[in-house]
């Protein structure tokens, strides 16, 4: 279900040539930057062994990075999104990377483009081949629309099915809900509801203005029971805490979020298993918690 088959004839040969053009580096994890202006799947591995493949020659799949235009001394990832949180989760300082100039991604990224055409995609791997040429690649969301003869919007739209819980990734790429109907539940505030609507849509074959219009009753009702109104608009003294989830997220190397309520507020933060749950803990709390 993953896409890759695919997305592999169109840019594994392409990555290749780009890593044997680059340069072979060990940066600091201070260094690096994840770019946060284009959603990507990142799966945040949870395995000793797979962090130590990276530095004993086991693992050809070192991220690529990009020195940053803002500041001489950042590298943006290009790739490797998910080695980069698992070596935060294990306490590395350093990480081996490749790392490679504008001017090796411009001379590869033509034959990117021409592969991509060349290929029919289904709605997930085309958000997921956008994505990467414009991570990896550099395009903006204008240049590929330009690139692959769809308008900015479309493309757009197209990345928005990242943001899918894997259930609803499911469903779509088995074609029994269409890019419409899953970009529509994105809008759902309710995300303990997502599932359970998407069945009922793929049961019903209701149309994606049905679900758009169930998405607003079943946000309206949410929003009684939170006792918010949409059209009530932040309060004046409201804070947004989006930017503090993204940097304390990047972190500890996994999803958090903050969550306001009238009597208390809430930290959520994401652990796979106990193991896990420790390092958390010493993240948190000091090398010396149990």
């Amino acid at each position: 279900m993953s896409g890759e088959p695919t997305l592999e004839r169109i840019f594994g040969e392409c990555d290749e040539a780009v890593s044997r053009m680059g340069t072979s580096a060990v940066l600091s994890m201070s260094a690096l930057v994840i770019r946060k202006d284009v959603p990507r799947p990142v799966v945040i591995e949870d395995s000793t062994e797979f962090f130590e493949l990276t530095f004993h020659g086991g693992d050809a799949d070192a991220p690529v990075v990009m020195r940053s235009r803002n500041d001489p001394d950042e590298y943006v990832l290009l790739t490797g999104e998910s080695r980069y949180y698992t070596a935060l989760r294990c306490g590395a300082e350093e990480l081996p990377v490749v790392i490679v100039t504008e001017e090796i991604l411009e001379d590869v990224r033509p034959e990117v483009e021409r592969r991509l055409r060349a290929y029919a995609l289904d709605a997930y791997e085309e958000a997921l081949a956008y994505s990467r040429l414009m991570c990896e690649y550099g395009l903006t969301a204008e240049e590929l629309a330009a690139a692959v003869g769809k308008s900015k919007s479309a493309v757009n739209n197209a990345v928005r099915l990242l943001q899918l819980p894997e259930a609803l990734v499911i469903l779509l790429r088995e074609r029994r809900l269409s890019a419409g109907h899953c970009r529509a539940l994105l809008a759902l505030e309710d995300k303990t509801r997502t599932l359970s609507l998407a069945e009922k849509i793929a049961g019903r074959n209701l149309s994606v203005r049905e679900v758009e219009n169930a998405v607003k009753s079943a946000n309206r009702l949410f929003e009684a029971q939170q006792g918010t109104s949409p059209d009530d608009g932040p309060e004046e003294d409201g804070t947004d805490y989006s930017v503090l989830e993204e940097r304390a997220s990047a972190r500890l190397g996994r999803r958090l979020k903050i969550q306001e309520g009238k009597r208390r507020n809430v930290l959520s933060i994401e652990f796979s298993g106990e193991d896990d749950l420790k390092r958390l803990l010493r993240l948190l709390c000091g090398e010396n918690s149990h």
